[in-house]
This record gives C-alpha cells, sequence and structure tokens, in this order.
C-alpha cells in the first residue's frame, strides 16, 4: 500500500499535466462540425477527453478493489495469464487495441514472442512501435474466411468497435473503414505451441474460433473470451453455438474466470451457460481444455 500511495499522485500529475497542454493546444483552434443530428469534435478536443479517460483508467487500476466489472474483468483475466503461462509461453491478443493485456502477456512470458490483432490503423501502428521487440503485430481482423470487408470503427468508444455494429448505450460516432479478415489458422501454424488466447471482438467470437479450430486440436489453448448479449445476437450467434464448439467438439469446460482462479475443476452445462447470457450475469469467461 505505500507504494501505491508514492505512485497515485505521479501518475495524476504526469497525465494532469498533458491535458493541460491539449487544452491549451485546443483552445486555439477547436471547432464543432454539426451533421443532422451527430456532432463530431475536432481532434483536439477528442485528444482531452482521451487524456482523461486515461487518468480515471489508471485511477482506477491503482485502486486495491475493481471499481468496475470491466476492471474486474481485467484482473482476473491478468491473475489467469499468470497462473497458466511460462517465461516462454506463447499468447496470442485478438482484438488487441492499446495493447493492455498484451502487456501482461509479456510480463508473464517475456522469452516469447507473442502475437496480436488488431485492424484499425492507428491502433495497429501505435502497437507496432510499442512492442515490436516482443510481438508480432497483425493488421487484421479475425473470421472463419480470408475477405476484405467493412468494418464498425467506434470513433468515440474505440472498444466497441467490430464487424458488426452492436448494441451501443448511447449514440456512437461510427465510421467505416476497409479491413481484410484473416483466419487465424491461415496466419499461425498449429505447429505453435500456444499457451493463450484472449479474444475481444465485440459479438464476433464464434467466427474467430471457427477460423482457429486447427490450431484448438493440435495445441488446446487456454481461451479467455467475451460472450455477451448485444454483442454475439447481432452476428446471429448465442450461447449453444459456442458450446457446441467448445465443449462438444474440442473437449473445453467453460467456467467463469474467478472460478478457475478458486481451482473449480467443472464447467457449466449448456442450460447454465445460457442462463449467464441471457439474464446477461456475465460476458467473459475461460475455456479450460479437458486436461487441464
Amino acid at each position: 500500500m505505500p507504494i501505491r500511495a508514492l505512485t497515485l499522485p505521479v501518475e495524476i500529475h504526469s497525465v494532469a499535466n498533458n491535458i493541460k497542454a491539449q487544452v491549451a493546444n485546443s483552445s486555439k483552434d477547436d471547432a464543432f462540425i454539426t451533421t443532422g443530428r451527430t456532432t463530431k469534435k475536432t481532434k483536439n478536443t477528442r485528444s482531452v477527453i482521451d487524456c482523461v479517460k486515461e487518468l480515471l483508467k489508471k485511477l482506477i487500476r491503482l485502486w486495491p478493489w475493481p471499481l468496475t466489472v470491466n476492471e474486474r474483468y481485467d484482473r482476473q483475466t491478468k491473475s489467469i495469464i499468470k497462473k497458466v503461462c511460462q517465461p516462454n509461453s506463447i499468447c496470442i491478443d485478438v482484438g488487441c487495441y492499446k495493447g493492455e493485456i498484451l502487456e501482461w502477456m509479456i510480463a508473464s512470458a517475456p522469452h516469447a514472442k507473442h502475437i496480436a490483432f488488431e485492424p484499425i490503423p492507428d491502433q495497429y501502428q501505435f502497437l507496432v512501435r510499442q512492442f515490436n521487440d516482443n510481438a508480432d503485430v497483425y493488421p487484421y481482423a479475425l473470421g472463419n474466411t480470408n475477405h476484405q470487408t467493412t468494418f464498425q470503427h467506434v470513433v468515440s468508444n474505440p472498444t466497441y468497435s467490430g464487424l458488426r455494429q452492436r448494441q451501443y448505450k448511447g449514440e456512437e460516432n461510427i465510421r467505416e473503414i476497409k479491413v481484410e479478415v484473416r483466419r487465424l489458422d491461415d496466419v499461425i501454424p498449429s505447429t505453435i505451441p500456444v499457451r493463450l488466447i484472449k479474444i475481444d471482438v465485440e459479438g464476433g467470437e464464434l467466427d474467430v474460433l471457427k477460423g482457429a479450430e486447427q490450431m484448438l486440436r493440435t495445441q488446446k489453448p487456454y481461451l479467455v473470451f467475451e460472450h455477451g448479449l448485444g454483442g454475439a445476437d447481432k452476428y446471429g450467434t448465442g450461447p449453444e453455438d459456442i458450446y457446441r464448439l467448445l465443449v462438444d467438439d474440442h473437449h473445453y469446460r467453460i467456467c467463469l474466470m474467478h472460478e478457475f482462479l478458486n481451482g473449480k475443476k467443472t464447467g457449466f452445462a449448456l442450460n447454465e451457460f445460457e442462463e449467464q447470457f441471457l439474464k446477461k450475469l456475465n460476458c467473459y469467461f475461460i475455456a479450460v481444455p479437458e486436461m487441464n
């Protein structure tokens, strides 16, 4: 706790200074462009907002207890990575965004060359610069076929971006971009000993898994994945599809992350997994190969 007490003001001071600089720059030429019902903020204004969001995220991460559901899921994911990975374990981050999960993969397995996928161009370029020594980063969305398609880049809330528009909490600024879709099995040889795959693709997880079936058969990686109402249903998929693929076809068990961390050795029955989805009880899960 003393370390946190010392670190917190430093984090606040650093990000606060960044916000002041952005405000100073944006006040000179900031403007709003209104088209119809949509108000688009300029790049500088978005930068200020992004800085504020980053400050809040840092504060949440430094707090000893998770303050949001997403922070709880992130901390559980970090604990799982630490639990199952050795220093040379290879991990794959599908939907890498800013690389926060990738950082934990590198910290837990520093001798491995990890793999990441991120189709948003700016984020892809950032990840390449940031992690070039520790990870191979690919500019693809993953799916079950290889093709080019449109991608819904949610500019106002990038973590909601995906191949299809999902359910949003409010009005979002969405820009369609062209991306290349690839099957994981066609990018990464199934002979690569992958230990863990994290999948966060806002509803398209079934297609990602279908495009990785050879990897699932040969390497049996742990899978940390999002699967929730408001995302998956926009792709016409649901918990029964995930369950049939992972449990019936590939002999995984699906459970909550904290249950796995606490040593639970059994997974959901289909009706229990469906209840998690339909009642929105949880949307992040771990799939554990049966031999573990």
